[in-house]
């Protein structure tokens, strides 16, 4: 896995300065297509989310619409 982070150019990802990403295929996509993606702040900061309006969903997904 390779990850990138806000300053590398070779991406076509715009992150805000002091975040770093990276993304796998680790099986959920039959096709084999990056289906894994990771961001990560290097300092505390606040995030949002967005949920699956799909049927199908992992409790993991119902937990954290909970909280």
């Amino acid at each position: 896995m390779t990850t990138k982070s806000s300053t590398d150019k070779t991406t076509d990802l715009c992150l805000p300065s002091g975040f770093r990403y990276a993304g796998i295929a680790c099986g959920i996509k039959e096709s084999g297509d990056p289906d894994l993606a990771l961001i990560v702040s290097d300092r505390p900061c606040i995030a949002a989310g967005v949920y699956t309006q799909n049927i199908v969903r992992a409790a993991c997904i119902e937990w954290n619409e909970a909280i």
